[in-house]
């Protein structure tokens, strides 16, 4: 349950979006965590079907299995459908330094997977979490 005053400002901030499936990407991190318990929160007043979508990079090792280990057992324990793609990247740092080139490829990739899940899912809502610092992603959303 959302405090009333969150959900009024998110059902106001998604009033155009119909009944149906919608993609909620999530990371892992505690951003896009949130972001899928609100959206769950809700889901049931926009009749939403909630997809949760995952995408695996492989860049961080056995972090990368946990941040997907835990999104997956989240949608399950909220009885939510997961949906996992795999991009693989060409990795030319060493493990640990994240180049700057390997980060665009990255989010582009990513962005094409979770467009994949959304046309699977019959979605036309992909919700993504991000800070104030992803200020490259906060770029290509407004554009």
């Amino acid at each position: 349950m959302l405090p009333p005053g969150l959900e009024k400002i998110l059902l106001q901030s998604v009033y155009d979006v119909g009944p149906g499936p919608v993609v909620v990407a999530v990371s892992g991190g505690p951003d896009s965590i949130a972001l899928l318990h609100a959206m769950r929160a809700v889901s049931y007043q926009k009749q939403w079907q909630i997809e949760v979508a995952h995408v695996q990079h492989n860049l961080r090792g056995a972090d990368s299995f946990a941040d997907q280990n835990l999104v997956e057992a989240t949608a399950r324990t909220l009885g939510l459908n997961f949906h996992l793609r795999t991009i693989r990247l060409k990795k030319s740092v060493q493990p640990g330094q994240v180049s700057r080139g390997l980060e665009q490829s990255a989010r582009r990739l990513r962005y094409r997977a979770l467009a994949g899940i959304a046309k699977d899912s019959q979605s036309k809502v992909l919700f993504v979490a991000h800070q104030k610092d992803d200020v490259a992603e906060t770029l290509l959303l407004n554009l």
